[in-house]
């Protein structure tokens, strides 16, 4: 079997090699939080969840956001300008802007019953920051029931229909979603209890002003540091077992999973496609492939693809290039998101977008996944799977339901 990665021993977060904060004395996430958001000011927590490291952006001196796709080309200059004068911007951008990046077809802007819209682009650069280790153990709250938008049947129905647009050779793999609520009326105690449950390497909470982002996502999108970018895409999900024998069988059987390897293995290619817009010739390569990595909940399948980008590629060229991520839309990318468009009918939201941080040679990004906005008392969580050739509908619909699971305690 390929390597099983567990909880504890993957090499990624955020923050790469780690942050110089170990030698602090741990903090309660949950407390530091409220110490800043009840002054009502936007803030920004970038957590790793897993090796209880985190940094927390407050005192915003700039901000940069839109509802409008039209002031995003304008928007983004602006930010580019920010950085190359030295600023580090923290924030989030939703599913649909990427349609500013001439990436995607245009997608439905119809919200699910309860939503409020959000913004295609929320940065903000931050005056103060502080690094600090987290603490484990954070208090439990009772949650209660998520309540998707559709049913079984209309999800069973999406993917029969993305069958037949892969058996009429119009796509090779597409991603189908769908909207559920849950009542969130403390959103920092929801994320306190979450997060110790769902222990995601690429944590965030985001505090706009009028909502929150609380994100538990295990997928990095990209990291580019010292003229190197990596991305790991994340395709293939089983469910952990019951017991540690049932456990071990079900890691063994994503491992050996066909259909998981080809939905794992074409996302594969649709990145380092992406990746080869900024990266030198010759340099973008998979330096691992088909890993299986454990989440409280969940095995999931990874794989690492990096590449050296050229001379003079920011930070924001790399994310035009590559957003959304394809593990989120299918392959190939344009055609997936066309029918994405025709199939779900719901704007995405900040889901299947991204949540980071960057400078002008520096950033990280999370795909925003597990991931909740919460306003006015309420939470999204989105969900999905991915389908291809050979998906069965009635287990696309179980694989969603797993994925929930986060939410649970261990």
């Amino acid at each position: 079997m390929n390597d099983v990665r567990p909880l504890a021993a993957q090499p990624y977060g955020w923050f790469g090699e780690g942050l110089s904060c170990a030698v602090n004395e741990p903090e309660d996430v949950a407390i530091a939080l409220r110490a800043v958001a009840a002054r009502g000011a936007p803030c920004a927590l970038i957590d790793d969840q897993q090796r209880g490291e985190a940094i927390l952006f407050t005192e915003p001196s700039r901000i940069f956001t839109t509802h409008d796709p039209r002031r995003l080309p304008a928007l983004l200059s602006e930010m580019r300008r920010a950085m190359a004068d030295g600023a580090t911007l923290v924030g989030l951008l939703s599913y649909r802007a990427g349609q500013a990046f001439d990436a995607m077809a245009a997608h439905s802007s119809r919200l699910p019953p309860g939503a409020t819209s959000a913004p295609l682009l929320w940065f903000a650069a931050f005056a103060q920051q502080r690094a600090f280790a987290t603490r484990r153990g954070g208090d439990s709250i009772a949650l209660g029931p998520l309540r998707p938008a559709i049913g079984r049947a209309r999800y069973e129905l999406m993917v029969r229909q993305a069958l037949q647009h892969i058996r009429d050779g119009d796509l090779y793999q597409v991603n189908l979603t769908f909207p559920a609520t849950i009542d969130i009326d403390d959103p920092i105690a929801f994320y306190g209890c979450v997060r110790e449950r769902a222990r995601a390497p690429f944590g965030a909470f985001i505090q706009t002003g009028d909502r929150h982002i609380l994100s538990f996502s295990p997928e990095l999108f990209f990291r580019m540091q010292h003229g190197q970018v990596e991305a790991r895409p994340m395709k293939g999900t089983a469910r952990r077992g019951c017991n540690a024998r049932a456990d071990r069988k079900s890691a063994r059987q994503l491992s050996m999973s066909s259909k998981d390897r080809a939905e794992n293995l074409m996302i594969v290619d649709l990145l380092r496609n992406d990746m080869s817009r900024v990266c030198v010739p010759g340099s973008v390569k998979v330096p691992r492939l088909f890993d299986i990595e454990a989440y409280p909940s969940v095995w999931q399948m990874t794989s690492t693809i990096s590449g050296r980008l050229r001379e003079g590629i920011d930070s924001l060229a790399v994310l035009q290039a590559m957003f959304p991520c394809g593990s989120i839309t299918g392959a190939p990318k344009i055609m997936a998101t066309s029918v994405i468009a025709e199939l779900e009918g719901f704007d995405r939201g900040v889901y299947t977008g991204s949540i980071g941080m960057m400078s002008a040679e520096r950033a990280a990004f999370n795909v925003a996944i597990r991931t909740a906005d919460h306003s006015g008392g309420t939470g999204r969580i989105d969900l999905g799977a991915g389908i291809v050739a050979d998906s069965r509908p009635r287990a696309e619909w179980m694989e969603c339901l797993a994925k929930a699971r986060f939410l649970l305690p261990r």
